[in-house]
């Protein structure tokens, strides 16, 4: 017997044959890593050696939003500015001499902050704060407009991936090999929207193309990030795009586009043959073990209802709601490791702000969160053990047993400027 995984239906597990236990498709064994491999230098970037995809970008019926679509109402609408404002804390307690101040919970035993400082003077880097030595060293310096910082330790031992906006609205992907200053970086390819599998070991880019009116082509690819090399690509899958939304488990790619005159939310594998697996719903995000936030839509319209939780194959929807008030997300956050919480920027009723959702399996409602009300966040991320890093403009809060506090960064830290992320 053998680990396998069905591209199919996201089936993984030992199993006796090499037909899937669920859909009865072949079983693929995950192969060796190989080597990575070298770009050959070009002119679109010269100081990587170009990209190793050019993925064309689309026209006007791309999501403008240039990383990811919005997650409110709006699907096709650009994502608010992010306004530096001030994080006002909720739950602070009281420290002995009677004020508010008070050190953050302690961090996991092992592993890193890695967090982006220096935009404002145009020399962006990634700055680590080293929890098990309590030091802060420079990282390497990374290009400008970088939205988003990516775990990819999967991939190679203390490797980042960026997401960057390209002027033409979509996003560009590449992998920091390491934290040390001079680490080299590498492209994997650009697109309309990305999407990482868990920690980093592979990665899908999906680019809206002209088509037939009311829909576009959908392209999609998957790259093996370790070796940069592409393992498959799927051209027109049969949907109406555009793609609104994408994810990546371990095994499959979901995606939300248009079913009929409704929105649906689809699974794809290799095979290319997408299975629409909730309908009248758009995809939020998707957990590193296929757990869903949707939002369900009205009919032919992508007017949101508020957040729910589904499960691949059974469980939910689930509303995710206090009392008579539905959570209406904004932007995804982070996940934890596990897929057990997720934490969002959204507002229920007239309160917004982060929130946290409990993500494991239930019967429901269940209940958001508020872990700091915010106009706006910067970014945030999961250490192992589950506490919340946010950052903000004066600095990085952590968020545990509930109560959200003030990190002490060592000497010399700079305050963080963009997006966050733990690598162990």
């Amino acid at each position: 017997m053998t680990d396998t995984v069905c591209f199919r239906c996201d089936w993984q597990g030992v199993a006796g044959t090499w037909t899937c236990p669920s859909c009865g498709a072949p079983l693929h064994r995950p192969a060796e890593p190989a080597e990575p491999l070298r770009l050959e230098r070009g002119s679109d970037d010269a100081e990587l050696g170009g990209p190793l995809l050019e993925i064309p970008s689309p026209d006007a019926s791309r999501p403008p939003d240039g990383r990811r679509p919005p997650v409110a109402v709006a699907l096709v609408a650009a994502f608010a500015v992010v306004a530096f404002v001030a994080v006002r804390m909720i739950g602070d307690r009281q420290a002995d001499d009677g004020s508010t101040a008070a050190r953050a919970p302690a961090l996991a035993d092992a592993g890193s902050l890695v967090y982006l400082a220096g935009s404002d003077a145009g020399d962006p880097r990634l700055i680590v704060v080293d929890v098990t030595a309590d030091a802060v060293r420079p990282g390497p310096t990374v290009p400008p407009n970088v939205l988003e910082l990516v775990d990819v330790s999967d991939a190679g031992p203390g490797w980042v991936g960026l997401e960057r906006a390209t002027s033409d609205g979509g996003v560009r992907v590449s992998v920091v090999r390491g934290t040390t200053s001079a680490a080299d970086r590498r492209e994997l390819g650009r697109g309309d929207l990305v999407a990482w599998g868990p920690q980093g070991r592979s990665l899908v880019i999906a680019t809206n193309r002209p088509g037939p009116a009311p829909c576009a082509l959908v392209h999609l690819t998957l790259v093996r990030v370790l070796t940069q090399e592409v393992a498959w690509t799927i051209d027109d899958p049969g949907v109406c795009g555009p793609v609104l939304s994408l994810s990546r488990s371990a095994a499959a790619t979901y995606f939300t586009a248009r079913s009929g005159d409704r929105f649906g939310v689809y699974l794809t594998g290799e095979v290319g043959v997408p299975h629409l697996l909730f309908d009248d719903a758009v995809m939020l995000t998707a957990s590193p073990v296929s757990g869903f936030l949707l939002d369900p839509a009205e009919q032919g319209t992508d007017e949101g209802e508020g957040v729910v939780i589904a499960w691949r194959g059974i469980g939910g929807p689930i509303p995710v709601a206090q009392r008579d008030r539905t959570l209406v997300a904004e932007r995804v956050l982070a996940w934890s490791r596990d897929g057990a919480r997720v934490a969002l920027v959204g507002s229920l009723g007239s309160t917004s702000g982060v929130f946290l959702i409990d993500a494991s399996s239930g019967t429901g409602p269940t209940e958001p969160v508020l872990a700091a009300e915010a106009d706006d966040v910067l970014d945030a991320t999961f250490d192992s053990e589950g506490t919340l890093f946010v950052t903000a403009p004066d600095g990085i809060l952590a968020y545990r047993d509930g109560s959200m506090r003030p990190v002490d960064l060592p000497d010399g830290a700079p305050m963080p400027d963009g997006p966050i992320v733990w690598i162990a």
